[in-house]
C-alpha cells in the first residue's frame, strides 16, 4: 500500500533526534503541481515537490537547494534520497534518484548552523498542515549517517538500507504507521487517504540478520518460513 494526504493531513511521528549526518528517502508519486511535502523536520528542515521541482530546505528555510532537472516522470513511481552533512551546512546535498546520482541542486545563500536536535519528524506535510503530498508515498526512511552511494539502491529495493536507520514507515495505510526501524515510534495519521497500489521493485528475501520485524520487540518474531514469503511492499502481511 502507499498514502497520499489531503487537507492537514500528515503523519506525526514524535521526536527525533539525528546526528549532523543524515539520509533521508522515499518511494514517491508525485502530482506536478502545487507543494507536496515528503518529509518535514520541525517546520524547518524538508524535503519536498514544488509543482515539478525538488527542493531540499536546511534551517527554516534559509539554505535552500532546487532540483528542477531531474529527469524524472512524477506521474510514475520513483525513488527519491538524499544525504546532507550540516557540519558543513553551505555544501549541497547528494541527491539520488531512482538508485542513481542526479545533477546537484541549485543553492541560494544561507547563514548559520543546522541541528536536528530533538525535532519532530512529520510525513506528508508541514507541522502546519499547509502542504499535504497530492500523490502517493510509501516507505520512507531516515538515517542518522550518510549511507554510501552502494547502500542507496539497498534503500531502494528493499525498502531500507540498515546502516544508521532512525525511522522506517512503509506507510501500509494503517491506523498507526508503523515504525520498522526497531525504535517502534509509530506514526499518528490524521486526515490522509490510502492508495491502493504500492510501488512494484524486485522481491526481496531478507536473511535473518537483516530483518526488521514489523511487530513490536515485545510481540514474538515471525518464522523464517513466514517471513519470506513476505514482499518488499507488504503483500503477504
Amino acid at each position: 500500500m502507499s498514502r497520499s494526504f489531503t487537507s492537514s493531513g500528515q503523519v506525526n511521528c514524535g521526536s527525533v533526534t539525528l546526528a549532523s549526518t543524515v539520509s533521508m528517502g522515499c518511494w514517491c508519486r508525485a502530482p506536478g503541481t502545487g507543494n507536496n511535502v515528503i518529509i518535514d523536520v520541525s517546520n524547518q528542515s524538508s524535503l519536498y515537490f514544488s509543482s515539478t521541482t525538488l527542493v531540499v530546505e536546511m534551517k527554516s528555510r534559509t539554505w535552500n537547494w532546487d532540483a528542477a532537472t531531474h529527469g524524472l516522470t512524477l506521474t510514475n513511481w520513483n525513488h527519491i534520497f538524499i544525504t546532507y552533512d550540516a557540519s558543513s551546512p553551505a555544501t549541497a546535498p547528494v541527491l539520488y534518484t531512482n538508485g542513481s546520482v542526479a545533477s546537484a541542486p541549485s543553492s541560494s545563500s544561507g547563514t548559520g548552523t543546522v541541528s536536528f536536535a530533538s525535532a519532530t519528524l512529520r510525513l506528508g506535510n508541514f507541522g502546519s498542515g499547509s502542504s499535504p503530498f497530492g500523490g502517493d508515498l510509501a516507505w520512507i526512511g531516515v538515517h542518522n549517517v550518510i549511507l554510501a552511494a552502494g547502500e542507496v539502491p539497498i534503500a531502494q529495493h528493499r525498502g531500507y538500507a540498515p546502516r544508521g536507520v532512525q525511522r522506517l514507515y512503509p506507510l501500509w495505510g494503517d491506523a498507526t504507521e508503523p515504525d520498522l526501524s526497531g525504535n517502534v515510534a509509530n506514526g499518528t495519521v490524521t486526515s490522509s487517504t490510502t492508495a491502493t497500489d504500492p510501488p512494484v521493485v524486485p522481491l526481496w528475501v531478507p536473511t535473518d540478520a537483516e530483518w526488521v520485524p514489523r511487530v513490536a520487540a515485545s510481540s514474538p518474531p515471525a518464522s523464517a518460513t513466514t517471513r519470506r514469503r513476505r514482499t518488499l511492499m507488504g503483500a503477504g502481511r
